[in-house]
């Protein structure tokens, strides 16, 4: 029921604890980073990656190249352990840190790496 007490103290400790940790601000601050680091490993790599959407959700796609290639980077991704999808935002949490970037930014340049390979 909407007016149940415990949902409701929890919802309300859970927006407390958001604000405490600055919740907003860190996960937009990882989005942005992880928007210019993506972006520019697939510069690196010859390939035009667009991060759409506010940073907490982003949305990545591969432009001027067919879908499949797209689809292709996405599961070179995923075989090295990053979970990712092709066709819907993502979402950024409060306990991605700094060496989550670093990963994600060498899983995705291996992939790009890997996708040059076998175009």
């Amino acid at each position: 029921k909407f007016f149940n007490a415990a949902p409701m103290a929890s919802a309300k400790e859970t927006l407390l604890e958001l604000q405490r940790i600055d919740a907003v601000n860190k996960m937009e601050e990882f989005g942005n980073s992880l928007k210019i680091g993506l972006v520019k490993v697939a510069q690196e790599n010859k390939f035009d990656h667009v991060v759409s959407g506010v940073p907490t959700m982003p949305y990545f796609r591969l432009n001027n190249v067919d879908i499949k290639v797209h689809n292709s980077w996405v599961d070179e991704c995923l075989k090295r352990g990053l979970y990712m999808v092709n066709y819907h935002n993502h979402f950024i949490s409060t306990t991605h840190n700094k060496e989550d970037l670093e990963n994600i930014l060498e899983i995705a340049s291996d992939s790009f790496c890997a996708l040059s390979k076998s175009l």
